[in-house]
């Protein structure tokens, strides 16, 4: 097993958002090390920070030597680290009219930087089935800003001319369009 202090060693700081990669990535180490399930618990808290890991020593869970219930006591402590609970959809919304606000779309790197962010948010939520996949495609469109807007549905309505209108365009469709456009 790399020692904890090696630089190439995974290291946890404290950030929700990192927990599960650091976690996949100590228990792979573990498994090659082929490290019981008593010694991954026992020392996994010299990969954490100081703080971190003197919290964990504290749980039950890593005196049971069972590897699985300890690591999920360590995600319970931190309710966004799961891909489910990292966004919300006010988050959303929030990017999506920040973005349509104060965001302009001029080049193809413009549209991949909002595609992809779009999608950090978005998919968690779909996939937790918190967002469906008609609002996710009816807030990627609004979140380009007005003028291109323009552009995207006078594109999008000549490509789809038996279109009902009112309905939203898929998402899929409309970055294909944009793309098209710059």
């Amino acid at each position: 097993m790399i020692p904890p202090s090696r630089s190439d060693a995974p290291h946890f700081q404290g950030s929700a958002l990192d927990l599960v990669e650091f976690l996949d990535d100590y228990e792979l180490l573990a498994t090659q090390a082929q490290l019981s399930a008593d010694e991954q618990c026992k020392r996994l808290y010299k990969y954490a920070s100081p703080k971190e890991g003197a919290l964990w020593k504290l749980l039950t869970e890593r005196m049971s030597q069972d590897w699985t219930a300890y690591r999920a006591a360590i995600v319970a402590l931190y309710p966004g680290a799961t891909s489910a609970r990292q966004y919300t959809n006010a988050d959303l919304r929030k990017f999506v009219n920040d973005h349509h606000a104060n965001t302009a779309i001029r080049t193809i790197d413009d549209l991949g930087d909002y595609h992809r962010e779009f999608l950090r948010h978005a998919a968690p939520l779909i996939s937790a089935t918190r967002l469906s996949d008609i609002d996710r495609d009816e807030l990627y469109y609004s979140g380009f800003p007005p003028h291109f807007q323009e552009r995207l549905y006078q594109r999008l309505i000549v490509a789809h001319v038996d279109h009902n209108e009112g309905d939203t365009f898929a998402m899929s469709e409309v970055y294909k369009v944009a793309g098209h456009l710059l």
